[in-house]
């Protein structure tokens, strides 16, 4: 096989003659600047901050990303700690969620700007982000194909625009690994070919730091893209001479991969070591199964094609890579100097890649044995990789293109596109189309301009030429941004995201002054973000993260806090939540909205009133040796609460007593079972007529004057309407469960709740036919609880000194017992009793610290330290010395002119 000399090589020689071909500089550039007017042009069009009042903060942006920004930011120029942060989740590691992230470099533009600018710097980083995909890929087809013209810059666009990258524009970390791709796979080329490892060994260590979780679906698919690498070279295993090179080859991307790995350690490790005490789900492998959205494959390569956001896994993947794309591929396969062989491999893997998005088995392995929830195929941007460098090579050969391939190409995928998305795809059952019946037309308007384009850009005609060139830019330029306004779906008001920011700033550091207690937990009532801790720079109790750990979140949903697999959420929270988890202060956005029982106002802002709670226990408090035996499985919130406060301060008192339902009505739904509170399983008789919504009321008639609270948990309700004789409230319950704090009811007094059994998904077209509610109503008795808080209160954890990950005080104990925390529990914390380490016992299901004592006055101390950072570390510290060490090796050969 012909041994291609690289681009990297190009620039060497050219710098050695101190010169260098001005089209490796241009191209890039050109490339970089026009997409980022492309993206300036799609914000403006959607009237995006800053070119408007709107923001792009929407979905995870909105609730994790902007929030862990901003708190990276306030930690950085506040000169404070940045492995451990108590600003959300009660507390959790920094370190591991900046590894997650915040990685990028670009991210610390923040730090550059004014805190109420997150909107604009979010916006300028998903710009230059997705700019910076178009010379990376630029560069890699100017290096794979040894063309440096134009037409690299227009593929490179359809590249920075695919499918994935405007439809997860908002996964602003991802948007790093699609710039580093084409990278990776120039390094890949030189490791296997010329045997030059550099260049992927940096760019595989950027990509697993950048973000580690879409590097294990890189380092998945680049063991595949190996292959066809290796089956696209021509060589033969049948020469001796092919296997010693073939061994050769894989020996090396092995060892490579894994010094790459261990060069990014130091974010490797720690993340690792987090994510096995984060399991959620089974790594079991599914049964087999095709996804449905089979039929629409052809339609998601198409301009407008509908992003797959917030949607299932079986829906449609996000494929668009041009129509410019599609009418290319005949020519790829006939006229490519490419040898069939590598054809063959490029066809067989783009195929392998949509069966992966096609078979449930598959789909579950390629995304590290793990279903994402609610953005599916996150490894398509490899898909367009492909997809577009084949159409770069096909563009090369336009003079074997003839009139009749083009139009017989443009007329049988009109009518195919037509026949899936107006016959096939309505009859079938639980899919939609993926166009609007416009966007069919337009498409197939654009196959045929295409086609006329392609058919005469080499006329001899140099006015005619410029003329076609121009209309194919103009129409990729119009498909790109087409699709980057139509993806941008929701938004938010900028001034909105921050106008609580400098009053919450100012009343936080108001309140740190005028007390005594070193430690204590603020929130929103019924906040908008899950991370305004965060957001705002206080000790929070609400979060929202991959990171949360699994037995926290599961534990939080039984106490009764809003809660999905990963955030839970300070909602309607009772007053033994609020002392037993150290929340002293509440800041209300609507007079007393969410502000629960026993909460005092004390001041009032602007934007917000501000509560004090006066039960608010320490971070840390004596329970007795029985709490041990506490359990929070198979449990829900009244119950667990009663237990906890029983077995923590050793009363037989109650604060919650069920109630009983009167009775259940119902509309176009079947109960299955049902028990005595109103809870029940059920069935819908018709679950694909949209029309008839299936409604559960559930009547309660209050046996006595009460402060009543309910306990829902319904994954398939949007909202609960509550009927009182104060008149209807609606409670929002987009998480699908939580308290909601009624307050005061007469003696017979009718309680009506009333669910709408139709939460969907994005893309399903029935109702979930079958389902389970849970429901509690309880009454809550006020002195059983300040019983109970009182016993806790007098043996309390008495801090000396509080640091983020030091924390030092005194306790006394009455008996024997343990001091339970409000301390998520992580491996990384270690306790001194005394100035001895003794081991931590995790409490209230594993969930959080406890510390076993005996009876008596105790001195204490946390530390804590990141688990796998000193050995992450260590490992980066070898991979960069080996590596530096890989540089000066191959100087000195090449000073000596070995080969």
């Amino acid at each position: 096989m012909r041994v291609e000399e690289s681009t990297v090589q190009t620039i060497r020689k050219g710098f050695r003659r101190r010169t260098i071909d001005k089209r490796l500089v241009i191209l890039p550039l050109a490339a970089f600047l026009i997409a980022l007017v492309m993206e300036l042009l799609i914000f403006a069009i959607k009237g995006l901050a800053p070119f408007g009042s709107k923001s792009v903060l929407a979905i995870d942006l909105y609730h994790q990303y902007a929030p862990f920004l901003m708190e990276l930011r306030h930690r950085i120029l506040g000169g404070e700690d940045l492995l451990y942060s108590w600003q959300a989740g009660l507390g959790r590691d920094l370190y591991v969620q900046t590894a997650y992230y915040t990685t990028s470099i670009l991210d610390y533009i923040y730090l550059l700007l004014p805190e109420k600018m997150i909107s604009e710097c979010v916006a300028l980083l998903i710009m230059v982000k997705t700019a910076l995909c178009a010379p990376a890929f630029q560069i890699y087809l100017g290096y794979r194909y040894k063309r440096h013209d134009a037409q690299s810059v227009l593929f490179s666009l359809l590249y920075a625009f695919c499918g994935f990258a405007t439809c997860y524009y908002w996964n602003i970390m991802w948007l790093d690994i699609v710039f580093l791709f084409p990278f990776l796979i120039i390094g890949l080329r030189e490791l296997m070919f010329r045997e030059k490892p550099l260049i992927y060994w940096i760019s595989l260590a950027l990509i697993m730091y950048a973000n580690f979780y879409l590097a294990v679906m890189v380092c998945i698919f680049i063991v595949l893209y190996v292959l066809k690498l290796l089956i696209g070279s021509g060589r033969r295993l049948t020469k001796k001479k092919d296997r010693e090179w073939f061994l050769w080859t894989v020996f090396l991307f092995i060892v490579f991969s894994i010094l790459a790995a261990i060069t990014a350690g130091f974010i490797l490790a720690p993340a690792a070591l987090a994510i096995s005490q984060n399991v959620r789900t089974t790594s079991e492998v599914p049964n087999f199964e095709i996804y449905k959205c089979v039929p629409q494959l052809l339609s998601a390569h198409f301009t407008g094609a509908r992003p797959s956001v917030m949607s299932l896994n079986e829906d449609a993947p996000n494929l668009f890579s041009g129509v410019l794309t599609l009418m290319l591929l005949p020519l790829y396969w006939k006229a490519s100097t490419a040898s069939k062989r590598e054809k063959r491999s490029n066809v067989f893997f783009l195929i392998l890649l949509l069966v992966c998005s096609i078979i449930k088995p598959l789909d579950f392995i390629v995304h590290g044995f793990y279903f994402p929830a609610n953005l599916p195929h996150r490894y398509v941007f490899i898909y367009s990789f492909v997809l577009v460098s084949m159409a770069y090579d096909a563009a090369g050969h336009l003079d074997e293109l003839t009139d009749r391939m083009v139009y017989i190409e443009a007329a049988v995928l009109a009518m195919a596109l037509s026949f899936l998305e107006f016959i096939v795809i309505p009859a079938i059952p639980d899919i939609d189309p993926v166009l609007d019946k416009w966007e069919t037309i337009m498409n197939i308007g654009l196959m045929f301009a295409y086609g006329f384009l392609l058919t005469h850009v080499l006329t001899d005609s140099r006015t005619k030429r410029r003329l076609c060139k121009t209309a194919i830019f103009g129409l990729v330029v119009f498909e790109c941004v087409y699709m980057g306004v139509g993806c941008i779906e929701q938004t938010t008001e900028r001034d909105d995201y921050v106008a609580s920011l400098t009053a919450a700033q100012e009343e936080d550091a108001y309140l740190a002054e005028n007390t005594d207690e070193l430690f204590y937990r603020t929130d929103f009532a019924r906040g908008k973000a899950l991370n305004e801790g965060s957001v705002y720079a206080f000790n929070g109790f609400s979060c929202f993260s991959s990171m949360v750990p699994a037995r926290l979140a599961e534990v939080m949903k039984t106490f009764g806090a809003v809660q999905t697999t990963k955030s839970f959420k300070y909602y309607d929270d009772t007053p033994l939540m609020n002392a037993i988890f150290d929340i002293k202060y509440l800041f209300s956005r609507e007079q007393g909205l969410g502000v629960g029982l026993n909460y005092e106002q004390i001041g009032s802002t602007d934007a917000f009133d501000v509560y004090e709670n006066p039960y608010a226990l320490s971070l840390g408090y004596f329970v007795n040796k029985s709490f041990e035996e506490l359990n929070t499985a198979d449990s829900y919130p009244f119950k667990l609460q009663n237990e906890f406060l029983q077995k923590a301060a050793g009363i037989d008192d109650e604060m919650f007593s069920l109630i009983k339902v009167d009775s259940k009505e119902k509309q176009h739904v079947n109960f299955l079972t049902e028990d005595e509170y109103g809870g029940f399983t059920y069935r819908l008789p018709e679950p694909a007529n949209l029309e008839k919504v299936p409604i559960v009321q559930a009547t309660y008639t209050v046996p006595k004057d009460m402060y009543l609270y309910i306990y829902a948990d319904s994954s398939n309700t949007n909202s609960i309407y509550v009927s009182t004789d104060a008149g209807v409230e609606v409670r929002e319950f987009t998480s699908g469960n939580g308290l909601l704090e009624i307050g005061n009811v007469k003696k017979g007094e009718v309680v009506k709740l009333e669910f709408a059994l139709d939460k969907r998904g994005e893309f399903d077209t029935k109702y979930q036919e079958f389902g389970q509610v849970y429901l509690y109503a309880a009454s809550y008795d006020n002195d059983a609880f300040i019983k109970g808080q009182s016993i806790l209160a007098k043996n309390q954890l008495q801090l000396d000194s509080f640091e983020d990950r030091d924390i030092k005080g005194t306790i006394e104990c009455p008996d024997d017992g343990y001091m339970m925390t409000s301390i998520p529990y992580t491996s990384g914390w270690t306790c001194f009793v005394d100035g001895e380490e003794t081991e931590i016992t995790p409490l209230c299901g594993q969930a959080f610290i406890g510390v076993p004592l005996t009876k008596g006055a105790h001195e204490i101390e946390f530390t804590y330290h990141v688990p796998g950072k000193t050995a992450g570390i260590g490992m980066t510290a070898l991979g960069l010395l080996l590596l530096a060490g890989d540089i000066v090796y191959r100087v000195r050969r090449k000073r000596r002119g070995e080969e």
